[in-house]
Order: structure tokens, then sequence, then C-alpha cells
């Protein structure tokens, strides 16, 4: 049987390219059409689920919108509990740095003291008033001064359950 060069070519064509690709395709879904010389192969190749793993929670700092698997990546932000305006507790996110309003490095929106405040060189230090009983309810370790307003938990202010 004499075979063509674009029989030739063919071949190689199926044998190099369609062949492989036809490795993964689903039998059923592979359709040869055609005649005199000339087949159109057509088939269905299996599509395959790609997941992204990362942090799927909202709330965390690294999270990913992406994300479709979680891989317990998620990191959270250090909570707090202060009291707002209107006296109730609530947690938010900690916010580490200088709470002394005294200090030269005072930062106002900072809910953790974390030990930063510098109050420049000794011979600039200024006298800090506050409670210097740090066994009171309002000890201030950075009060110099005592200036009497130290408050005592009293016996009947113990809470009974603890």
């Amino acid at each position: 049987m004499k075979k063509t060069i674009t029989q030739l070519l063919s071949l190689v064509a199926f044998t190099l390219f369609i062949q492989p690709a036809l490795a993964n395709a689903v039998p059923e879904d592979v359709n040869a059409t055609g005649g005199e010389g000339n087949i159109t192969l057509t088939w269905t190749a299996p599509t395959q689920q790609v997941y992204i793993a990362g942090c799927t929670n909202p709330e965390a700092t690294n999270f990913n919108p992406n994300a479709d698997s979680d891989d317990g990546s998620c990191e959270l932000p250090e909570v707090v509990t202060v009291t707002d305006s209107s006296g109730s507790e609530v947690e938010v996110e900690a916010v580490e740095g200088c709470t002394n309003s005294d200090a030269e490095n005072y930062n106002a929106n900072a809910n953790l003291d974390d030990g930063s405040c510098e109050f420049g060189s000794e011979e600039e230090v200024t006298t800090i008033s506050g409670c210097t009983d740090s066994f009171a309810l309002n000890y201030n370790v950075y009060a110099t001064t005592d200036d009497g307003s130290c408050e005592f938990a009293q016996a009947g202010d113990v809470d009974e359950e603890t």
C-alpha cells in the first residue's frame, strides 16, 4: 500500500501530539469521522479540579480570598478586652505601644502597653503623679510621686466566685 506524504505527516502528528493527549481522555468521549484519507478526531479530556490551599478565615491577617482549601495557616490578630465609652467591655484587636500619655513616645492608638515608654534623659524626667502602691487597683508603674489616688479592694468588693 502506497502512503502519501500527507498520510505520513498525519501518522507522525497522531503519534507525537494526538495520542499523548488521548491518554487522559475517556474512551467514550473520542469520536473519529471522515473518509477518503481524512480523519477528524475529537475528544473530551477530563478536567482536573485545582485546589488553592491557604487561609480561608476572613478575620485572619493572612486571609486568602482565592483559597478554597484551608491549610491551617491562618494567623488571627491578638485581641484585648477594653472598656468602651458606654462602659461595656468589648474585644478589640491589640495595638501594642506606649500607653502612658506622659511619655515622649505615647501612642494614643495603643491599647496594650509593650514597655517601650520613653521619658527622656534623667535630667529631663518630670514628676509623674499617680498611685505608686503596687497593691492598689489603680497602680501606675510610671508614677514617680504618689498623689494619694490609690484605690484598694474593700472586703465587700471581693467577688465570691473567685
